[in-house]
């Protein structure tokens, strides 16, 4: 989770946007971490998209690192942990809840709101 949060935080950063703070809270009784890059709709499209993925994309490399270290070294531990992340990954890539996936349809679709248009 922590890959995730950092991995959007830098992902505004090159985008050269503004963003609030990390923080962590209780989302129906499941401790959860958050980055308000809520200033997103400041940049065009294609940006808001890539800040978007940005913590796809910080997951997705490390869990490719984890993956990799894991065959070198011949860990099933490693391997199995980092099959584990990508399922999260796909998780968070479901546009029906409020993850990263609904976000990049949303930014995708150019729809303020994808309830009101559903």
């Amino acid at each position: 989770m922590f890959i995730h949060e950092f991995g959007q935080i830098a992902a505004c950063q090159s985008q050269n946007l503004q963003h609030g703070p990390i923080g962590a809270g209780i989302y129906f009784f499941v401790p959860v971490l958050y980055a308000d890059i809520s200033r997103v709709w400041q940049l065009p499209r294609e940006r808001r998209l890539m800040a978007n993925m940005g913590g796809i994309h910080a997951e997705l490399c490390y869990l490719g690192v984890v993956f990799l270290v894991g065959t070198l070294m011949s860990s099933a531990t490693l391997i199995y942990a980092s099959m584990i992340g990508g399922t999260s990954v796909i998780y968070q890539l479901n546009p029906f809840a409020r993850r990263d996936g609904y976000w990049v349809l949303r930014h995708a679709a150019g729809v303020p709101s994808l309830l009101r248009k559903a």
